[in-house]
């Protein structure tokens, strides 16, 4: 009888937490594409920082332009709420035969943000296209 009361009290609140993360705030799986001047973004990150409480999601932006959004790990998602996506274009390589006083290479998409930064999530899978404007 003991072991029924334990579980009727222990299984509501796993129900409750299902898709919280360690602080409680409730994720979404949050997925989508990049574009800029119409095409593929390939390469970069897209950053969700919530407008309330919550900890920032990132995504790495693959060479097809799509991205998954982790909080915690790998693809759980975003924080359920507002906030705004901003963009970091990817890592420039530098050329080895680069002469003193030559000027570095410019990032791809250097200068690119989202058109539309204020996004809400939703509970629930959500798909997110952003295109990038200079």
């Amino acid at each position: 009888m003991k072991q029924l009361i334990h579980l009727a009290l222990i299984l509501p609140l796993t129900a409750w937490c299902f898709g919280c993360n360690q602080n409680g705030a409730a994720l979404a799986p949050t997925s989508g594409t990049v574009t800029a001047d119409g095409k593929p973004v390939n390469g970069g990150t897209i950053t969700f920082i919530p407008a309330v409480e919550g900890k920032p999601s990132s995504g790495a932006i693959q060479s097809d332009g799509t991205f998954k959004m982790t909080t915690y790990k790998d693809g759980d998602g975003v924080v359920i709420g507002s906030g705004t996506i901003s963009f970091s274009p990817p890592p420039v390589t530098i050329p080895e035969d680069l002469k003193p006083g030559q000027s570095l290479p410019t990032a791809p998409y250097s200068g690119y943000k989202p058109a539309a930064p204020n996004v809400t999530i939703v509970s629930g899978s959500n798909t997110l296209t952003v295109e990038l404007t200079k």
